[in-house]
């Protein structure tokens, strides 16, 4: 364990520099994450006990151990104990949903459910001798802990896929300070600090170049895999790019927090948090229907065993003979309002919605396209209308010789511009016969404007522009669209900004070290590729596909089961294994959306 001066600051005398700093953090990162491994073993271990009881009391019968009234008491003890060991967590955030005021959720269901039928199998050991309900209980808390480990496994992963295209996170900090260097934590590091960066290692904070010259290679940044070249405090040398060069030095111009490698990260690992249409429209739904299914139950354990004994009076009859006693009626009807439950709880659509949503934005973040939230995704599935700012945008942003002449054995500039970058006019074209309605909008004079948007197939398009006219535009569109039309603004996130702020979805090309690119865009495009627009499109297609077939999938399979658990067709095993089952299936599909 590193001591107290490694973990505060990375250097003390107990322990030596790198080694100890790592220590420290390797230990922060094992407190933080939860370990899936352990969690699995866990829950392993359980899986054999409880099977092991529940074959030793399919083969010995428990309750014949100690007959009687008391006969309930080994086989309650055994699967209880295997229950507390699997569904303590979940007892617990039942029991704090219930002193917060947030009682229907699904904690709740599940324990209202599974503490249920062990009540029913104390009843019925008292009153028959057989115990009917243990087993079911213990499986119910069991295969739910299943399902939250299989939910857990599939974010972590999408997560781990995120953190492995994004492995730019700096672990230690060289800071150069009187002629030696010391290897500190990169968040205690100060603007104005001077840092080494030795051959091969990420560039831990952004910075300008001291002396000399720098060769980085940014494709972790960019997707690009050209190797560029920065000389002294000519250009921002960038976090997360990787020193493909000899050592060199940096001086700190903004502070760990507000580097770039943190923006991105914290981009990333947010996206989740701004929720969709469909995420917001279920958490209505989820506090309307969990109520609803509780009092439900409450209504199939109560009333038709009082009408069953109004009707017959001493119990079940049938063809004239009493073919149950009256409290079997409670016991069977129990049952069923148990078993109705079970499969009630929405975990199906709980897991699976915001899963896929966070699988799409993991896609998307492997092909170099940073979404800030699942809504952003969503409303991508199909955009109506694209105003596309010109230079850096549509054009790659550097003034280029068009044309010569020759003047004797001299060469005279006649003519320059600004190429169109060479996926637009291919891009233009698909986003075209995909329906959507393409505005460019530019600084230029009418005749340079009107050249580039008749190179990229561009009909509409607005010349002399300054960016509060560009906001008119914007506003100008808002307002005659459809309300469910979609409108997409692209711009390089600095004259954009107001622009790519006010449209449903701002996209922003490049320009990845500046603050209005991550700050003012929705989405950004880190290859400054016009083609990560139509990949984009592409995943939140597939994404929300993948939704509505999890949607419709669980609240079908529900109502068929649901019907059945209330009419005893299906007992509380079904509705375990149904209720798991879907929840599965759902989970299964959700992962789709980072196949190709």
């Amino acid at each position: 364990m590193g001591c107290n001066g490694c973990e505060k600051n990375g250097n003390c005398t107990g322990c030596s520099g790198v080694d100890a700093v790592k220590t420290a953090v390797k230990e922060h990162n094992g407190h933080k994450e939860k370990t899936l491994k352990s969690r699995i073993i866990k829950l392993a271990i359980i899986l054999v006990a409880f099977f092991a009881v529940f074959v030793l009391d399919q083969i010995f019968n428990l309750t014949t151990v100690n007959p009687g009234p008391e006969c309930w008491v080994l086989p309650f003890v055994c699967y209880f104990i295997i229950y507390l060991f699997a569904g303590l967590s979940v007892l617990k955030e039942a029991l704090e949903g219930i002193l917060h005021g947030k009682i229907f959720d699904e904690n709740f269901l599940m324990a209202l459910a599974s503490l249920g039928a062990f009540s029913l199998g104390i009843y019925t050991g008292c009153v028959s001798g057989a115990c009917d309900g243990f087993a079911e209980g213990c499986a119910v808390m069991i295969f739910y802990q299943i399902g939250e480990l299989l939910q857990d496994w599939a974010v972590g992963n999408s997560k781990k896929n995120i953190s492995e295209l994004m492995d730019l996170r700096p672990q230690i900090v060289h800071l150069w300070k009187e002629k030696e260097t010391t290897d500190v934590p990169p968040e205690t590091v100060k603007v104005g600090d001077r840092i080494l960066v030795k051959k091969g290692e990420k560039v831990p904070l952004d910075g300008t170049l001291e002396a000399g010259e720098a060769i980085l290679n940014r494709m972790a940044l960019t997707g690009e895999t050209k190797l560029e070249t920065v000389e002294d405090g000519r250009k921002r040398i960038l976090s997360g790019s990787i020193n493909a060069g000899e050592n060199f030095y940096i001086k700190v111009d903004a502070s760990y927090e507000n580097s770039t490698v943190s923006k991105i990260l914290d981009l990333v690992e947010n996206a989740s948090e701004k929720k969709t249409d469909t995420e917001r429209f279920l958490t209505k739904f989820s506090k309307i229907y969990t109520p609803v299914v509780v009092i439900l139950a409450v209504v199939i354990a109560v009333f038709p065993p009082l009408f069953g004994m109004m009707f017959s009076g001493n119990g079940i009859i049938e063809s004239g003979n009493i073919i149950a006693p009256a409290n079997s009626l409670w016991l069977i009807w129990i049952k069923r309002a148990l078993s109705f439950l079970v499969v009630s709880c929405p975990c199906a659509l709980v897991l699976s919605v915001p899963l896929s949503f966070f699988m799409g934005i993991g896609t998307a973040s492997k092909n170099h396209i940073l979404i800030k939230g699942s809504k952003y995704l969503e409303r991508m599935e199909k955009p109506k209308i694209f105003i596309c700012d010109k230079t850096g945008t549509l054009t790659v942003g550097i003034a280029r010789i068009k044309e010569f002449e020759e003047k004797g054995s001299l060469e005279a500039l006649t003519e320059m511009n600004d190429p169109l970058k060479p996926e637009t006019a291919a891009v233009c074209k698909a986003l075209k016969q995909d329906g959507s309605r393409i505005i460019m909008l530019t600084g230029d004079k009418k005749n340079e404007a009107k050249s580039i948007a008749d190179e990229a197939g561009i009909d509409e398009f607005y010349y002399e522009m300054l960016p509060q006219e560009k906001v008119e535009v914007v506003e100008q569109a808002l307002a005659e669209k459809n309300e469910k039309d979609v409108l997409v603004y692209v711009g390089d996130g600095i004259n954009d900004a107001p622009s790519l702020m006010r449209a449903d979805v701002g996209i922003s090309m490049g320009k990845i070290g500046t603050d209005a690119a991550l700050e003012a865009s929705d989405v950004v495009l880190m290859k400054d590729d016009l083609s990560g627009i139509l990949k984009l499109k592409e995943i939140a297609r597939k994404t929300m596909r993948i939704v509505r077939e999890n949607v419709w999938f669980s609240i079908l399979v529900k109502i068929v089961v649901l019907i059945s658990s209330a009419t005893g067709i299906t007992n509380i095993w079904f509705a375990v294994f149904a209720d798991v089952g879907v929840t599965f299936l759902a989970m299964c599909n959700a992962l789709r959306v980072g196949i190709k």
